[in-house]
C-alpha cells in the first residue's frame, strides 16, 4: 500500500514538473495575443473582424513591447498584467476619440496633445460594457498571476542573465514593423485614409497606427523641377482672364468656430437669431460653406480657406499646419 502511494506521489510530482515549464512558456508567448484581442474588443471590434495576417502583424508589434519589458524587469507576470493595462487603455482611448471626432487616434494627433488635454474636460467619458468586461478580465488575470508576480524566471532551464538576453533578442527582432512600418505591407496592412475607424477594426489598431506614420512627411517627387512644372502648365489650356472690376474693395472674412444659422436645421426657432446682425448688413454676401471635417479640425477649414487647397489630397484627419507646412526664417 505504501509503495502504491509513493508511486502515485512520484507520478503527481512528475506531472507538476512538466506543467511548470509549459505554464512559464505560455506566460511568455500568450500575453501579446490576449493583449491584442483585449485592445480590439475594448475598441469595439470582434475577433473575427481582423484577418489572421493582420492580427499577426499587431501581435508582433505588441510582442516587441512585451519582450523588451520582460528583458528589462525580469518579471514576466508583472509585465503581462501591465501589457494588458496599457493596450486596454489604448483601445479605450481610440474608442472615445473615434466617437467624439469621427476618427481614432492618428500619429499626427501627438503634435496637438496640448490642445487635446485642454478640450478633454468638456467631454463625458462613460465606460462601455466592453470596457467594464476588460477591467474584469485584467483583474482576474492579476489575481490568477498573483503567486508569480515576484518570480523572475523567464525561460525554464536558463540562467536569468542568459534568459534576459534571449528575450531581449526576441524583442529587437519583433521591432522590425515598428521602426519600419512599410514592412507591414507584407501582412496585408494598407492605409484606408477615408475610413480610419473601420481600418482600425479590420487591420488592428497598432498596425494601422504605425502604417499611418508614412504620411507624417511629404516626399518631393523625383522629377519635380521648374522645367517640369512649366512643361505641365504649357500642356493645359489657358484660362481666360476673369472680368475683375477696377475697384478693389476690402474683404473681411469672419471664421467663428461652431457659428452657424441654427434655424436652418429643421423646425427650430430662437428668441435671438445668430445671424440677425449679419443679415442686416446691406453690403454683406451671405451663403453656405461646406467643411471637410467632423467634430474637430478647425485648422483644416482655415487651411482650405486661406490657401485654396483641398484636404481631399491629404490623409483623413491630418493636420496640414503641423505636418506639411514648415516655417522658414528669412533674414534680411
Amino acid at each position: 500500500m505504501k509503495i502504491k502511494l509513493s508511486q502515485r506521489k512520484v507520478h503527481l510530482e512528475e506531472r507538476l514538473d512538466m506543467r511548470e515549464p509549459c505554464s512559464r512558456a505560455a506566460l511568455l508567448f500568450l500575453p501579446p495575443v490576449t493583449a491584442f484581442y483585449l485592445m480590439q474588443f475594448v475598441y469595439g471590434a470582434w475577433p473575427w473582424q481582423t484577418e489572421i495576417l493582420a492580427a499577426a502583424a499587431n501581435i508582433l508589434c505588441i510582442a516587441a513591447v512585451y519582450f523588451l519589458l520582460c528583458a528589462r524587469t525580469g518579471y514576466p507576470a508583472v509585465c503581462c498584467v501591465l501589457l494588458h493595462v496599457i493596450f486596454g487603455i489604448w483601445g479605450a482611448v481610440n474608442y472615445f476619440v473615434s466617437v467624439y471626432r469621427g476618427t481614432p487616434v492618428l500619429p499626427w494627433d501627438f503634435t496637438a496633445l496640448r490642445t487635446a488635454f485642454a478640450v478633454s474636460g468638456t467631454y463625458r467619458f462613460i465606460p462601455t460594457w466592453r470596457m467594464t468586461a476588460g477591467i474584469v478580465f485584467v483583474g482576474l488575470l492579476a489575481w490568477g498571476l498573483r503567486k508569480r508576480m515576484m518570480s523572475g524566471q523567464l525561460i525554464p532551464g536558463f540562467r536569468a542573465a542568459v534568459a534576459r538576453i534571449m528575450v531581449l533578442a526576441a524583442g529587437v527582432f519583433c521591432l522590425g514593423p515598428v521602426v519600419r512600418p512599410e514592412r507591414l505591407t507584407a501582412f496585408g496592412i494598407e492605409t484606408d485614409v477615408w475610413n480610419q475607424t473601420e481600418a482600425y477594426k479590420n487591420a488592428g489598431i497598432v498596425a494601422s497606427f504605425l502604417k499611418n506614420t508614412e504620411f507624417m512627411e511629404v516626399e518631393v517627387p523625383e522629377n519635380l523641377s521648374d522645367g517640369y512644372i512649366k512643361a505641365a502648365m504649357n500642356r493645359t489650356e489657358p484660362v481666360p482672364p476673369a472680368d475683375i472690376p477696377a475697384e478693389k474693395p476690402s474683404i473681411i472674412a469672419i471664421m467663428n468656430e461652431s457659428w452657424a444659422d441654427f434655424e436652418e436645421f429643421g423646425n427650430l426657432s430662437l428668441t435671438a437669431g445668430t445671424m440677425d446682425y449679419v443679415n442686416s448688413l446691406d453690403n454683406a454676401i451671405v451663403g453656405h460653406a461646406y467643411t471637410s471635417v467632423f467634430g474637430a479640425g478647425t485648422s483644416t477649414s482655415e487651411f482650405e480657406f486661406l490657401t485654396g487647397h483641398s484636404m481631399a489630397f491629404l490623409p483623413s484627419g491630418s493636420i496640414p499646419y503641423q505636418q506639411y507646412i514648415r516655417l522658414t526664417a528669412i533674414s534680411g
